[in-house]
């Protein structure tokens, strides 16, 4: 005989469902939709089918994570080399540069040196329109006559410096005036800039001091700048 039950409370409810199981199914039953009374099955068949699937793909992914993550290393790495060489190579053009300009500066001073030995051996023809009679004096003599009057005090150790490194001295007699020797100093330059016109008028000035004569200053090259003709004409320096 089924046990009869007196409910005045909704404890009293609760203490019945909990003693007939039936009755909460049907409950259940009549309080949710279909859909979620299967709700628990379709979660157990999503754990079981679904999300294995999912859980499958995952693993994929990280399997083909794993070989990216090794390709990105292997590329970095042969970036790596690629840079290295890439420095190594900026370092040999750069050398190569240094190379190129050194070499350029030795061409320069070789062409700097034949025309001064051209032109000491043909002064006669590039100062024949200044003076006569043109003789370059030696080195030797220069230097003799520079010594000679830093022990006269006429000249200062650094005046003597500055002159000695004279391109070229020759003495003659001037053009315009037949009777007055002079002595012509000279900066020679294939390309003569404003720094030649100074020089020649500096070491001019020292050489007069010392040798005791009129001296015309004067700058033998085969191309001029404008700086160079702007300081000649300031400085009333002959260009040859």
């Amino acid at each position: 005989m089924q046990a009869r039950y007196e409910i005045h409370t909704f404890e009293d409810l609760l203490n019945v469902l909990k003693a007939e199981p039936m009755w909460l199914e049907e409950l259940r039953k009549l309080i949710l939709t279909s859909d979620l009374l299967k709700l628990p099955e379709r979660f157990e068949e999503f754990v079981q089918k679904d999300f294995k699937e999912l859980n499958d793909r995952v693993d994929r992914m990280e399997h083909e994570m794993i070989g990216l993550k090794d390709e990105v290393r292997g590329l970095k790495q042969r970036v790596e080399k690629i840079d290295e060489r890439l420095t190594k190579v900026e370092s040999d053009v750069e050398v190569l540069k240094e190379d190129v300009r050194t070499l350029k500066n030795d061409v320069a001073d070789l062409k700097g040196s034949d025309f001064e030995r051209k032109v000491r051996e043909n002064a006669p023809a590039y100062l024949g329109k200044l003076i006569r009679k043109c003789k370059v004096l030696d080195k030797a003599i220069i230097a003799d006559q520079l010594d000679e009057a830093l022990d006269a005090g006429r000249i200062t150790e650094e005046e003597r410096e500055e002159a000695l490194s004279v391109d070229l001295v020759a003495e003659g007699y001037l053009r315009v005036e037949p009777q007055k020797k002079v002595l012509v100093v000279a900066e020679v330059s294939v390309k003569a800039d404003k720094v030649d016109v100074e020089r020649a008028h500096k070491r001019s000035k020292i050489v007069e001091k010392a040798f005791g004569r009129t001296t015309i200053p004067a700058v033998i090259g085969k191309k001029y700048t404008a700086g160079a003709k702007n300081k000649a004409k300031e400085l009333q320096i002959c260009l040859v």
